[in-house]
């Protein structure tokens, strides 16, 4: 999507994930960045540095944004940190019968919720809404 001497932006296909898992050399987005620059660059004698500076879900799909420097490390740490990052999450959402003469196809709407952990931390993570004092 967009790559320049410092960071590499990706599209990450839903159901791929991010880093790598408990389950070895499951293909993940990381190591897809890391062979993408070591093609990029083949004279290098160690995997080039792919920092993952932000993850999404298995199942989601956008875009993620990698460092290609440990130098810029903490200007994007701190740009996610300060909210100076605008991040836009889109989803597929039908509607009820109740809704119905009230919303139509194509129609733009806005949600708010609060989104975080929903399944016990000895169990695989689960997301789900949780209540506005927990967000």
């Amino acid at each position: 999507m967009f790559e320049d001497d410092a960071i590499i932006v990706v599209n990450k296909p839903a159901f791929l994930p991010t880093e790598e898992t408990i389950v070895n050399g499951r293909e993940n987005i990381h190591q897809a960045v890391v062979d993408y620059l070591w093609k990029k660059n083949p004279s290098l004698r160690n995997p080039p540095y792919a920092g993952i500076m932000h993850r999404l879900d298995r199942e989601t799909s956008g875009a993620l944004l990698f460092t290609k420097t440990r130098v810029v490390n903490a200007a994007v740490h701190n740009m996610f940190e300060m909210h100076a990052a605008k991040k836009t999450y889109r989803a597929v959402c039908s509607f009820s019968k109740n809704c119905e003469g009230t919303k139509k196809e194509g129609d733009s709407f806005t949600m708010d919720n609060y989104i975080g952990r929903i399944s016990p931390k000895s169990q695989a993570c689960k997301m789900g809404l949780i209540c506005e004092a927990m967000g």
